[in-house]
Order: structure tokens, then C-alpha cells, then sequence
């Protein structure tokens, strides 16, 4: 399968009054009470974790039923779960997509390094900004056909996370919105987003999608899903850290560097610094036996420390 891994409950008239297939899910956010539908594939087992992918509809006729009406083909095929949650408006929308998220991966056996984010047309900035502020959550964006303008990311304040690949498939040659996203598309690539573009293949949905399942596999095969983090032992103090490193295939010959002179081998070391500053601290570890780095900004001490991600060459 695809992703590397390969009961159905009934349907109901809700989000929009169309009947839903059985195999859909009507269920709902405890939070907020706000439905959402989820799919299943055939194969589904909760005796080993499944990728999710999470597709945020857009304008234009677009709906969470078309969604997952859209992704079920694909779903059964290679072996992902598909929710497609309802949006209104940002900043609703983020917070809505993140309980939501967090009720599917309470109810379902999801793998927590391949939840995937995907937004279409005007769903699209949720989708971006839902997952550029949780990059630990979602390992991968793409978007496709996004209707947004370089004035609406800039107003944004994005802190874009150079290991969260980003794919971004549009019509160049669109009369109303290629413009606006080619521009776009430089602003995000030029603000650090590790991102691909296609301008390719015509405007049909299922080719669009299984481009855009290509672009999850490709990733997931071939890029290591590697995140490391720094939380500060004492709030009123500051000075001292814990790091932790997260991976979807285990590290090895792990070596850190606290950026004041101080080390460790230790998985999960806790190190104290001895002055203020601001400190790049580096994990260089192995990964299936290939080399890789990754480094983290930190700044002590602080009412709340300052923790930035950056692109190791």
C-alpha cells in the first residue's frame, strides 16, 4: 500500500441534509458540539495505526460531503483515514480543526507521525495556518487551488517550520487567481516554507488528488519526520531546559549541542545554562543510518522562552 500500511457505522441526514453513505461517520467535537464527517477504508483495523489525512473543504459548491466523496477512492486504496471537518472563518476554523483532530486520534488508531493536512480553494488558509502552528501535529500540508493573496499571509504572522514540506498545486494560467498565488507562492518559499509547486495536469479533482497522495508518499519515504523540542523545567526560573526528539523511525548515535559550549548523548537530556542569551542548539543524530541535524533556537532567560526551528544545509 501507499503509506506503507494497508465496521462502517450508518449514515445520517446532517451537514447540508444529503444522505451520506453508510461507510461515512457523522460525528461530533464534544467541545463545541460542531459535526464533522469521517472515512474509514474497507481495511481498516485498530490492531495497527493508519495515516489521517485532514481535508478542509473550500467555496464554490465545495462541502465536507464532497470532500470525503472526493478522497474515499483513494482512501480504500492506499490506506488512510480521511476527516473532513465543517469551516466557517478563521480564527474559529484553526481551533475547531485542532479539536477535532484531537477527538479523531482519541477515537481512532491513528499513526501520530502521518497526520496530513490538506486544503482546497478557499479552505486553504485554514489548512496553512491550522498546520504551520502546529508543526509537531501535522507532517505535511498541501493545498490545492488555494484562493488567497500575499496582503492575507503577511496579515497572518506565520512562523513557517523549514521541516514541514509544503505542496501547493494551482493553475498558473487562472485569469482571476494565478497571479495571486504564484505571488503567493514566492512569498511563502521566500519566509522559509520547505515547498514544491506544481503548475501541471489540469484542473480535474481526482487527478489533482492523486498527484497530491504522490506528494504524501514521496514525503513520508523520503524525508525523515524528525522534531525536537525544548520546555523549560521552571517557569520562574528559565535557565534550565528539557529536549526532547521525536521520530517516526528511531534515532540512533544521538549528540546535542546546547550552543554555549555545553553537549550530550542522551535522548532526553535536561541542561541548565549558566547565563542569558540566545543559544542555537543542534541534534545531529542517524536515522536508518543516514546522517541528519536539526536545530532549534533558544533564548534564556525569558517570561517564555523563545523556541524557533531552522533549515539545517
Amino acid at each position: 500500500m501507499l503509506f506503507a500500511f494497508p465496521i462502517a457505522l450508518a449514515g445520517c441526514e446532517s451537514l447540508g441534509g444529503g444522505r451520506l453513505p453508510e461507510s461515512v461517520i457523522v460525528s461530533h467535537e464534544p467541545s463545541t458540539g460542531r459535526e464533522y464527517l469521517l472515512y474509514r477504508p474497507v481495511a481498516y483495523t485498530r490492531d495497527q495505526s493508519w495515516p489521517l489525512v485532514v481535508a478542509c473543504h473550500g467555496g464554490w459548491g465545495d462541502s465536507p460531503q464532497a470532500q470525503i466523496k472526493q478522497w474515499r477512492e483513494l482512501s480504500d486504496r492506499y490506506g488512510f483515514l480521511v476527516v473532513a471537518p465543517s469551516l466557517e472563518k478563521q480564527p474559529q476554523d484553526e481551533r475547531r480543526i485542532g479539536s477535532i483532530v484531537d477527538h479523531v486520534r482519541a477515537g481512532q488508531s491513528i499513526s501520530d507521525d502521518r497526520i496530513l493536512m490538506y486544503g482546497q480553494g478557499d479552505g486553504a488558509v485554514a489548512a496553512l495556518v491550522t498546520a504551520a502552528r502546529e508543526p509537531d501535529v501535522y507532517r505535511a500540508v498541501a493545498l490545492s487551488g488555494p484562493r488567497f493573496r500575499v496582503e492575507d499571509l503577511a496579515a497572518l504572522n506565520l512562523k513557517l517550520d523549514p521541516y514541514q514540506p509544503l505542496y501547493v498545486r494551482y493553475n498558473a494560467n487562472d485569469a482571476i487567481t494565478g497571479k495571486h498565488v504564484q505571488l503567493s507562492v514566492d512569498w511563502l518559499r521566500s519566509n522559509g516554507a520547505d515547498l514544491r509547486a506544481d503548475t501541471f495536469g489540469g484542473r480535474n479533482p481526482a487527478t489533482g488528488l492523486q498527484r497530491i497522495v504522490e506528494f504524501y508518499h514521496q514525503m513520508i519515504r523520503t524525508e525523515a519526520w524528525v522534531r525536537i523540542r525544548a520546555t523549560v523545567t521552571n517557569p520562574k526560573d528559565g535557565m534550565e531546559f528539557r529536549f526532547e526528539a521525536s521520530s517516526s523511525d528511531g534515532l540512533q548515535e544521538i549528540h546535542w549541542q546546547f550552543g554555549d559550549g555545553g553537549e550530550s548523548t542522551l535522548p532526553a537530556p535536561t541542561y541548565r545554562y549558566s547565563k542569558p542569551g540566545t543559544h542555537v542548539v543542534r541534534l545531529s543524530a542517524k536515522q536508518k543510518k543516514e546522517p541528519l541535524s536539526r536545530t532549534l533556537t533558544v533564548s534564556v532567560p525569558a517570561a517564555s522562552s523563545t523556541i524557533t526551528p531552522s533549515r539545517t544545509p
